[in-house]
């Protein structure tokens, strides 16, 4: 009778010790790991101009964020536009023509995209990469893509002699393919901003098929293969501070010749790229 009981007590404590490492599973592995490069959507499906059924109703949750970059809409898919994410929101040139907003910079913690790749909130930097004077954007793509031949993303404030963007200025939704019908969509003007500060994430990666949900497909076709973002900054950002975001007015995609004077970007190196669960939410989850 004693050693049934001291059985059963030892298989009582074994079966705790499971359910322990069982919990401690669901906890490192439910969530990105430090060397994660997050996914939400598909490049592919940006340019195609879709929206499947699957992600329609999710919504991501910018301050379980780092950094980002890709398509974001807030208030509804109309809305749809080139955005990046930085210190807990996401910031999006509007692209619906019936809002008061359109074209504008709009920002929010909550928003929905077809397309996101971003580093998760409590992934850190790896190394910082200083930019040096007169490089374009071309150079610098080249120079991480040699440093860093398995791709990166980068983030940082820098000073620019010139600040070349170009923005999508309807929604990409009707299934009408962006690259054959580039007019349609880029509706506005290239802007160029000279002496400017402005926050940038970047992506650049060898052009293979593993990488193809990550980058536009241009950008993937041409050397270097890389995209950015970048959100104008109204001066420099204070010393240690993610950017100063106030009273930002406009982010839009930074063309290849624009040149930077000086500045640093973070750089997180792409391992394993991962379609993260931990920034999703519904709309019934969001705040009322």
């Amino acid at each position: 009778m004693r050693s049934l009981k001291r059985f059963f007590r030892r298989y009582e404590i074994a079966l705790a010790f499971l359910v322990v490492l069982g919990g401690l599973a669901i906890i490192l592995f439910g969530s990105p790991s430090p060397s994660t490069t997050c996914l939400n959507g598909d490049m592919r499906w940006r340019y195609a101009a879709q929206v499947p059924p699957a992600i329609a109703e999710v919504y991501l949750d910018a301050e379980r964020i780092n950094v980002g970059l890709g398509a974001a809409a807030i208030g509804g898919w109309d809305g749809l536009g080139d955005a990046l994410a930085v210190g807990g929101r996401v910031f999006v040139r509007h692209t619906n023509r019936r809002s008061p907003k359109y074209y504008e910079l709009t920002s929010n913690r909550y928003f929905q995209s077809n397309a996101f790749v971003y580093v998760p909130a409590a992934r850190l930097a790896e190394a910082y990469y200083n930019v040096g004077a007169a490089t374009s954007l071309d150079r610098l793509l080249t120079s991480l893509l040699h440093e860093y031949p398995g791709g990166i993303i980068a983030a940082g404030a820098l000073r620019f002699a010139s600040m070349r963007t170009i923005a999508m200025a309807a929604p990409a939704i009707s299934g009408k393919a962006v690259m054959f019908n580039t007019t349609g969509y880029y509706t506005r003007p290239m802007e160029n901003l000279k002496n400017a500060w402005g926050y940038v994430v970047l992506i650049t990666a060898p052009n293979d098929a593993r990488l193809a949900s990550i980058l536009p497909p241009l950008a993937a076709r041409t050397a270097p293969s890389g995209h950015a973002l970048v959100l104008q900054l109204p001066d420099a950002p204070d010393a240690g501070a993610t950017s100063s975001l106030e009273n930002t007015v406009a982010v839009g995609q930074l063309l290849k010749d624009s040149t930077a004077t000086e500045g640093q970007l973070a750089i997180y190196p792409i391992e394993r790229i991962v379609e993260c669960d931990d920034a999703k939410t519904s709309l019934n989850a969001l705040p009322r």
